[in-house]
């Protein structure tokens, strides 16, 4: 994100938020806490940047469900710092909040397409939080904050965390192509969601902060593939593509309490809006993923 960022705006003053660092591009680079509300307040002060994109959480189900306060301190109350600082003493900064298809939760049905008109039901810690600042960031719209809001759904590719089932398979595989057990332990595989490569995203973001000036404040938008896949498929696309023969064993540790569930977005009005569609193709992204962690 933050290489794509200088590319595209080499000369402007950019903070790119992670969960703890506020990145200062065209200035130099702050670390801080997003939940420090003064420094976060000294940042915009200071630097009025052009643009800001919040990208800070706790985003890890089993992780936000840990600590449920630094959850909602970092998912719902930085995104409320931050754009109450931006309202306050840099009103001309463009604010992109990213939010997450969790915020439909219990509204996900099997062969349902979510559009942004579908309601939101938060069904965990994380997407509960992330609803309460996705709905706080359309309200400041309306008091004068510039501001977009984007919901992307599963999104996949090198560097992500262990904490995510993908990344776990991959981690896995090379593990057994370097001589190890050759079994893959995995949760549930009844699930069915809608992934994207991470760049696909990154490049929605872009698209959407490039038409800033175009579109309504506090509109908010899907970034999806519109198709869903069961993670046994996708666990099957990442076997045929290991040096080895492996074999799957269900993990009890891995299994969550909740019935199987399907979450897959229609981004319909992100491609009427701005154009934008993903380009990566799941078995590429699958292959580059697996690749990756060959290379760790």
């Amino acid at each position: 994100m933050v290489r794509r960022l200088r590319r595209e705006w080499p000369d402007a003053a950019l903070i790119l938020v992670s969960r703890r660092a506020g990145q200062v591009l065209g200035h130099e680079v702050t670390s801080l806490d997003v939940a420090d509300e003064a420094a976060v307040t000294a940042l915009i002060r200071e630097t009025k940047p052009d643009v800001v994109v919040h990208l800070a959480a706790v985003s890890a189900i089993s992780n936000a469900m840990a600590d449920r306060r630094m959850t909602w301190q970092i998912n719902a109350m930085a995104p409320y710092y931050l754009a109450s600082a931006i309202m306050d003493h840099s009103p001309q900064s463009y604010f992109l909040f990213v939010s997450s298809a969790e915020v439909y939760g219990r509204s996900a049905k099997p062969g349902v397409l979510l559009d942004e008109s579908t309601l939101l039901q938060p069904a965990n810690p994380y997407a509960s939080a992330k609803a309460a600042a996705d709905l706080f960031v359309q309200e400041a719209a309306l008091a004068g904050l510039r501001a977009n809001v984007v919901r992307p759904f599963n999104h996949i590719g090198p560097g992500q965390s262990l904490a995510f089932a993908i990344p776990s398979f991959c981690s896995q595989i090379v593990a057994s192509e370097r001589g190890g057990d050759r079994v893959i332990r995995v949760g549930s595989l009844e699930d069915v969601r809608d992934f994207l490569h991470v760049e696909d995203v990154v490049d929605a973001y872009v698209q959407v902060i490039r038409a800033r000036d175009h579109l309504p404040s506090g509109a908010f938008f899907n970034v999806a593939s519109g198709q869903g896949v069961r993670m046994s498929d996708v666990l099957d696309l990442l076997t045929n593509l290991s040096q080895v023969d492996v074999r799957v064993e269900l993990d009890a540790t891995r299994l969550r309490q909740r019935p199987p569930t399907s979450v897959v977005g229609d981004a319909g009005k992100l491609r009427a809006d701005i154009g934008w569609a993903p380009e990566h193709s799941l078995r590429e992204t699958l292959a580059e993923t697996l690749d990756f962690w060959r290379r760790q």
